[in-house]
This record gives structure tokens, C-alpha cells and sequence, in this order.
């Protein structure tokens, strides 16, 4: 469910909403919402996608759009 309201139910949990552009073109190839939940004993995150992230999975340079998502999820402490 990417459906923004879907973190309003999990209480314990933060939302963010995560958006890829292509720098070429300036085209939105990609959206996410990300839901983050403390780890228990440590300082971490989970970061949970639900259905996601939406993006063509096909594309030939698919690695291109999910390392900025990845560097992104551990700043955020996931």
C-alpha cells in the first residue's frame, strides 16, 4: 500500500515519502513511502516499503535509481 494514510496506522512507526527523479531529464522515475521503526536495544531503523518502491523494475539502469534510495535509508539510521 503506498497509500500516505497507511502510516497513520502504525503508530510506533515514521513516515517518509521518498521521490527519484533522473538527473538527465528531470523526469520522476520512482516513488516510495517508507515506514521506520526503532530496533529494540540498539540505534537503529527498520525502513519497511510497503508495495514498494514503485519503479520500473525493467529498466536497464535500475541499479542507477536504488543506490541513492539505499545511501538514503542508512543516513536515515536504517
Amino acid at each position: 500500500m503506498q497509500v500516505p494514510a497507511w502510516a497513520d496506522v502504525k503508530a510506533e512507526w515514521r513516515s517518509e515519502n521518498l521521490g527519484w527523479f533522473d538527473d538527465r531529464t528531470g523526469q520522476l522515475v520512482g516513488v516510495g513511502l517508507v515506514l521506520y521503526r526503532q530496533l529494540p536495544k540498539i540505534k537503529r531503523y527498520l525502513a519497511y516499503l510497503p508495495e514498494g518502491p514503485v519503479i520500473n523494475w525493467f529498466a536497464p539502469n535500475l541499479q542507477e535509481w536504488m543506490e541513492p534510495m539505499l545511501a538514503h535509508l542508512k543516513q536515515q539510521g536504517a
